[in-house]
């Protein structure tokens, strides 16, 4: 039997009951059994309806385990991505890249042939953002035109003054689809980044490609060691008589 119609039955008996208590004889006529069982059933119905309405809770509320499921849901969506990004070794070639993205725009301007699949590249000056500075570029890459943009949030350590941190991040179309948070060792002649945790990413095309530069960009510094090793031993080899 459901709910609502137990608390139907209930009010009949009910009204039943308090009609048999109040008069000497129990012999009703038809209507007035019928008059009884509306009755009962008027009250029961209200009974149901009070019952229902204390028990729900307000629509406005949000209960909290609610809202721990719906958080939990949200981090394991992210935790899932993040995985998806390490998987396809994201951070780990993107982070080498960096150190030759920073230099596209003097690289691709002097010609020096470390911008391989590149067909532009230009630096777009400062940009005051979260109460920080930002220094942005661009690079053309098979024909999507991405803006790169770092920024240095931490100083050096206090005990450090070869290191810091900061943000890298990359835009395709006005989206962020790549942020870095990077930890920077240099010195006077060098600077080494190291990306330590994904901050943001989209998964697209734009992957591969950069795997590609990637890449492409490897092969390019090997085959720029080989040339400078060569002119080297060109220049030198008359010094000890060899043809």
């Amino acid at each position: 039997m459901k709910k609502r119609d137990k608390f139907i039955v209930g009010g009949i008996i009910l009204v039943a009951l308090s009609k048999m208590s109040t008069i000497e004889s129990q012999q009703f006529d038809l209507a007035g059994l019928f008059g009884l069982i509306i009755l009962g059933s008027i009250l029961g119905y209200i009974g149901f309806a009070i019952f229902e309405k204390i028990k729900k809770p307000s629509a406005s509320k949000e209960e909290p385990q609610d809202v721990d499921t719906k958080y939990q849901r949200i981090k394991d969506e992210i935790d899932k991505r993040i995985a998806r990004a390490e998987k396809l070794g994201v951070r780990q070639f993107m982070g080498e890249l960096f150190n030759d993205l920073q230099h596209y725009p003097a690289w691709f301007k002097n010609d020096r042939g470390y911008t391989p699949l590149i067909t532009d590249a230009r630096d777009l000056g400062k940009e005051q953002r979260d109460n920080e500075e930002w220094e942005k570029w661009q690079i053309t890459l098979k024909g999507k035109d991405y803006v790169l943009a770092f920024e240095k949030h931490d100083p050096p350590m206090p005990d450090d003054d070869t290191r810091y941190h900061g943000t890298f991040e990359i835009y395709l179309e006005n989206k962020k689809i790549l942020a870095l948070a990077m930890s920077c060792s240099f010195d006077e002649y060098s600077s080494d980044f190291t990306p330590f945790s994904i901050e943001a990413f989209l998964e697209g095309e734009w992957v591969k490609d950069f795997k590609e530069l990637y890449d492409a960009s490897r092969k390019a510094h090997a085959d720029g060691m080989k040339r400078l090793e060569q002119d080297r031993l060109d220049k030198t080899k008359n010094n000890f008589g060899i043809e």
